[in-house]
């Protein structure tokens, strides 16, 4: 194993973690910030695969341009309290059960 696989692994854990954490998490500026982790770890795999003009597109976009225009509509827009967010068990069944099809659809193609 070389310098090159070493840190290609800790670009892919680094996204794939950080992608996990905007899903989780349940503040939204936490999960822009951890999205921001998460676009520095794709454009630093498409410099490592040599796609050197697919890395600055990655930054110049979704870096400089969707994360920034996300953040600031987060920091302009009103707080709202009071509002509780219930996720019952039971719509993880239905979703399960979609992904599952559609997997199986996918492999079976």
């Amino acid at each position: 194993m070389n310098i090159y696989d070493i840190i290609f692994f800790v670009f892919a854990i680094t996204t794939v973690g950080s992608a996990f954490m905007v899903v989780t998490t349940r503040n939204i500026v936490h999960a822009a910030f951890y999205l921001l982790l998460t676009f520095f770890g794709v454009t630093g795999i498409y410099v490592l695969l040599g796609a050197d003009f697919v890395a600055i597109v990655q930054l110049v976009v979704y870096v400089g341009g969707i994360l920034i225009l996300l953040i600031f509509g987060v920091m302009l827009t009103n707080k709202i309290t009071n509002v509780q967010i219930k996720s019952g068990s039971l719509q993880l069944f239905p979703a399960a059960i979609g992904v599952g099809l559609f997997g199986g659809v996918l492999v079976s193609a």
